[in-house]
Formats: structure tokens, sequence, C-alpha cells
């Protein structure tokens, strides 16, 4: 117990560190619009059911012609509008936004589609799921990978991963949900810009607090430049982290 107590305070340490870094760059911050989770059937057990539904990618979809013209002109993105193209056009990233919204006492199903390839993790503790549930809200350490349960997912075969955490500050309530993104195949058939033709889908399920809380997510994948691939969008908010706002 000792020594995963020990590994969990290494965690919150670094990620407090990464997310101060994060906090400290509000000038270059890619402010994007509130994505709000959208009602999803019927309460399991008491709490009521959202989904959002978010994607990842190499670069920005605006730098791929064919991509925007079959999933973006006329359309919105699973509901929400587009953002606009915005700068860094070439820094991987979370899309259509990464500010999210999600309510008190809920049970929160993630569809995650990841248009990347592969960025070996640099700590193996963020290769398996933690905080997950199922979709009635009973714990476990399974997600679904193109449907299929996944509990780990090799190091080496990592995009992304989407991480919540916060130091709790003795108001809001703990919450923490790491998951990790499995990378696109290096075989995988690719569109004229670059894009897999199928992303692989990951879906996983965590719980909200019954309390209100703010709380920073972000990926702990070293897939941006500078220093061990944590510079770039790394460390900008908008692009791979952004903000889980718990609201009543």
């Amino acid at each position: 117990m000792g020594k995963y107590l020990g590994a969990v305070l290494t965690v919150l340490i670094i990620g407090a560190g990464v997310a101060g870094v994060v906090a400290g760059v509000g000038i270059a911050a890619h402010e994007l619009p509130l994505m709000k989770a959208q009602a999803s059937g019927s309460q399991a057990n008491g709490y009521k059911s959202v989904t959002l539904h978010i994607q990842t990618f190499p670069n920005s979809p605006y730098e791929n012609p064919d991509w925007i013209q079959k999933h973006v002109t006329g359309q919105k993105d699973f509901g929400f509008d587009f953002p606009p193209s915005g700068d860094n056009q070439d820094w991987v990233t979370y899309w259509p936004t990464t500010t999210l919204q999600v309510p008190t006492h809920a049970i929160v199903t993630v569809v995650l589609d990841n248009y990347d390839g592969a960025t070996p993790l640099l700590n193996p503790f963020y290769a398996t799921p933690r905080g997950v549930t199922d979709d009635q809200g009973t714990a476990t350490n399974s997600i679904s990978v193109d449907g299929k349960p996944v509990t780990s997912v090799d190091p080496g075969n990592v995009s992304h991963t989407f991480t919540i955490h916060s130091i709790v500050d003795g108001a809001q309530p703990w919450l923490f949900v790491t998951v990790p993104v499995t990378a696109v195949a290096d075989d995988a058939k690719l569109d004229a810009g670059g894009f897999p033709f199928q992303p692989v889908q990951t879906v996983f399920s965590f719980v909200t607090p019954d309390k209100p809380g703010h709380y920073i997510w972000q990926c702990f994948d070293p897939c941006g430049s500078g220093f061990n691939g944590f510079g770039g969008p790394m460390s900008t908010k908008g692009y791979m982290s952004g903000t889980l706002d718990v609201v009543g």
C-alpha cells in the first residue's frame, strides 16, 4: 500500500508541475468554446447519464482539406460547432475543444476518436486505465478500444492520455481519471492529408462527484516539442490540455 501511495503521490507531484506550466502560459493559451456533455438515455443507478465526444489529431484538421470537406463543411462535430482554424496549425491537438462541462452525480461516457500515431509513454503508469467505471457507475479497470474490452495498453502503442486531476483544496471533491489513448496502426490506410480513414475509438466512463468542482485535464504522453516532448502543445491550454467543470 505504501509503495502504491508513493507512486500516486509522485504522479500528482509531476501532474501539478505540468499543470503549473499550463497555467503559466495564459497569453499563449488557445481559448476554445465550452462543450457541455449531452444527455444520453435514462438514469443508471440514480446517476445522470451524459456523453462527451472528442477527437485527437496529429495536427489541425484544417490542414487536411479532404477531411474538412467530408466532416466539417455544412456540418457540426457531434452537435458541436467547429472551432476557428486558430494558430499553430502543425501542433498535435484535442478537438473540437478542451473546455468541458459535466453535471454533478453523473456517469460521464467519453467517446474519443484518435487519428494519431504512437508516441511511447515515458511513464508506464499511464498505460493502465484508472478511476474508470462501467456504464452503471461500478468501478472497473476496463475501457473499450474499437469495441473490445481493454485493461491496459502497450506503453509503446499509446498516442496520448486523457488525465483528469487537481490538487484538492478542501472545498472540492477528489477526482482522478486517467485513460491511455491507443495509437493508429503504422500500416493504417491514410487519406490524401495523412489522416487514417478509420480512427481508433476509445470509450470509457467515470462518475462525477456530488458537489461542483474545477479540474485540469491533460495528456501525459510526450507528444509535444521541447524537453522530453512536454513543450509546445503540451504546455498550452487548448491543445493537449484543458479544463473540466463539474456543475450542479
